[in-house]
């Protein structure tokens, strides 16, 4: 006995078998996410180290040789290429296809945080990440006041608006495009520094020095412990103004008589446009996996959200987004596959003039 005489002679358990699988699809169907590419995870890992005011050959020499030595050993290694600029080392380590990414990371991460003493000790800490194959950002807007300051709008979208969208299910990275970067800056007095015998770099090593919290211990006030921090960084520029520098004669000179400090911005190395006039804007990237009609439509409402809580006077304008692009393509996509099976238990109609034959067909399609 086959299977199909089985199945015919006891057609109630097959019928059964069916309708569960049905059920299980419908559900299973309703729980997609609606995405233009498939999810894929390439086995890529990326170190970059940064060397502020390091030449690329030294840190070809000091950095990137003694990073890729390390990395050599790694099992699953397929290909290293680093890239090197002005202070910043970039080293891109691919596996093989289908190697754990998570394994891959950590190896990696193992395996510099060993040479970790021989780099040079001004490096900042190592970033080894994976990077987001998700695309580019999916939607971007604009911000806009009649009152703020662009350093306001600025600050407002890395303190404020950039938090809250990153709470929304999916979302994986806000960036700010244009603006201005708050920045505090020393700029000393050359003819003041000669004349008390001190130089720019005993200036700087003693404000790093200074401006720092470290943990002081443990301690009892009543019946209760408290942790205990030695706080010595500035809270604010006139605290900083007034820092005290040692001076190789044994004195102590302010800071501000050695030259000036401001609260100013960085200098501009990124400037957005929107019809030719300067904004400040805000693109979000989705985490790895995510569905890209989900996520955006849960941004919409936290964008919605935030205007009515800020100022009446900030507006939040929708400069782009591609998943309308992506939404259509799924309707049309949709319509095409009912439409072709209606055609199909059509033809098998009018070939066959049997409603019986037509109906077992229409139910083989799904």
């Amino acid at each position: 006995m086959n299977i199909s005489e089985w199945s015919i002679k006891r057609p109630t358990p097959v019928i059964l078998f069916f309708l569960i699988i049905t059920l299980l699809g419908i559900f299973s169907f309703t729980k997609l996410g609606i995405d233009e590419n498939p999810n894929v995870d390439f086995p890529i890992i990326i170190a970059n180290i940064v060397q502020p005011g390091a030449s690329p050959k030294e840190l070809e020499a000091d950095v990137t040789k003694k990073v890729e030595d390390s990395l050599i050993g790694i099992a699953g290694l397929e290909h290293i290429t680093s890239t090197v600029t002005d202070g910043s080392s970039l080293t891109a380590i691919e596996f093989t296809v289908g190697y754990p990414t998570q394994t891959a990371l950590n190896d990696v991460r193992d395996a510099i945080s060993k040479i970790r003493q021989s780099l040079p000790q001004d490096i900042n800490d190592p970033s080894i990440t994976h990077p987001n194959f998700s695309g580019e950002p999916f939607i971007v807007y604009s911000i806009e006041s009649s009152s703020k300051s662009v350093e306001q709008l600025s600050y407002l979208i890395d303190n404020t608006i950039s938090r809250e969208i990153l709470t929304v299910p999916g979302v994986g990275q806000v960036t700010r495009a244009g603006g201005l970067d708050r920045e505090i800056r020393v700029e000393l007095n050359p003819e003041r520094m000669r004349a008390l015998g001190v130089t720019a770099d005993q200036i700087s090593a003693q404000i790093k020095s200074l401006n720092i919290n470290v943990p002081g211990g443990q301690g009892e006030a009543g019946s209760q412990e408290q942790t205990i921090r030695t706080i010595g960084s500035a809270l604010t520029v006139d605290q900083l103004r007034s820092l005290q520098i040692s001076l190789p004669t044994g004195q102590n000179a302010r800071l501000d008589t050695l030259g000036k400090i401001s609260d100013a911005t960085a200098d501009v190395r990124q400037i957005a446009r929107l019809d030719g006039k300067p904004v400040v804007s805000f693109a979000v990237t989705r985490a790895q996996g995510a569905s890209l009609i989900s996520t955006e439509e849960g941004v919409r409402k936290k964008v919605s959200e935030l205007e009515k809580r800020l100022p009446s006077d900030i507006k939040i304008n929708l400069i782009r987004t591609t998943a309308k692009y992506t939404h259509d393509s799924y309707i049309a996509s949709r319509d095409a596959l009912f439409l072709g099976a209606g055609l199909a238990v059509l033809v098998i109609f009018v070939f066959l003039r049997n409603w019986q034959s037509t109906i077992i067909g229409a139910l083989a399609i799904p």
